[in-house]
């Protein structure tokens, strides 16, 4: 099964998501939860950006005189590919209740959030790129005009499952 399908309870995939207080359909879905069987369709499309990078060494080469004919810099290795980056922001709104914080949303966002073990997220740019799980290092609650809706942000680092002993 493709990395980007959440499935629901019955085991069928998930392949269209709506904005329940709009109805429009979805064109970036984002799931998010502690695993594949708890995951949560986040009530509105959030902006993902996502950051990459090599782990690059650099070493200079001792005694140049003549930059002309010898030529200058350093030399680069590629050690390594970093984690991703993910900063996922959005808002949290609850069209049930018109007037209100959405304070259960935002329990339960900061419940994921400090829940100390990586999340599995589900959306089409992470999907990818082969991101299908997030350790999230930091977010906030930004101040938000207003009472029925509440902005966050969400930072990470793309994660994933390593076998670490070896079996003989």
């Amino acid at each position: 099964m493709p990395l980007n399908i959440p499935l629901n309870g019955g085991g069928t995939p998930i392949t269209k998501a709506t904005v329940a207080q709009t109805g429009v359909q979805m064109q970036m879905p984002f799931w998010i939860g502690a695993n594949d069987r708890e995951l949560w369709l986040l009530p509105i499309e959030p902006l993902v950006a996502v950051r990459g990078r090599n782990v690059i060494t650099r070493r200079t080469i001792a005694k140049k005189k003549n930059k002309a004919k010898e030529g200058f810099g350093s030399i680069k290795e590629l050690w390594a590919i970093d984690d991703y980056e993910v900063v996922i922001t959005g808002m949290l709104n609850d069209h049930t209740r018109p007037g209100e914080l959405p304070s259960e949303m935002i329990t339960k966002l900061d419940g994921l959030a400090t829940l100390g073990k990586p999340l599995v997220v589900r959306c089409a740019l992470l999907n990818a790129l082969g991101v299908g799980m997030i350790a999230v290092d930091g977010w906030e609650f930004e101040p938000t005009p207003g009472i029925n809706d509440q902005f966050y942000t969400l930072r990470g680092f793309s994660d994933q499952n390593f076998n670490l002993l070896i079996e003989k």
